[in-house]
């Protein structure tokens, strides 16, 4: 009996892993490719300082996906300390140190 209630309840929470009522609703995404010749290095920041945040880079000619903690404020995507706004499910692409809204991308 001691095993049973520890196994139940492992089995239950790899079952329900991939389930989307496990998704906090207040949480978002956006895309972002790299246009340019250069790994491209970002900070993800919930403000435009550009000082605290996710730090990531996104290699050339390539697409990445980033979580939002607020999906109704956005975040700041941050290069070379410069900060631009970014909103949920939009998709932008990044070519000579330029934000742009662009087309998401097409698996």
């Amino acid at each position: 009996m001691r095993f049973v209630i520890p196994v139940a309840l492992l089995l239950l929470l790899v079952g329900t892993a991939g389930c989307d009522l496990l998704t906090p609703p207040d949480k978002g995404f956006f895309y972002l490719k790299n246009d340019g010749d250069k790994t491209l290095d970002i900070l993800v920041s919930d403000n435009d300082k550009c000082v605290i945040g996710l730090h990531s880079s996104v290699a050339t000619h390539t697409w990445r996906n980033y979580d939002l903690d607020d999906k109704v404020n956005g975040a700041w995507l941050c290069i070379e300390k410069q900060p631009f706004k970014v909103v949920d499910g939009k998709s932008y692409r990044v070519e000579g140190g330029q934000v742009m809204e662009t087309e998401p991308p097409q698996y």
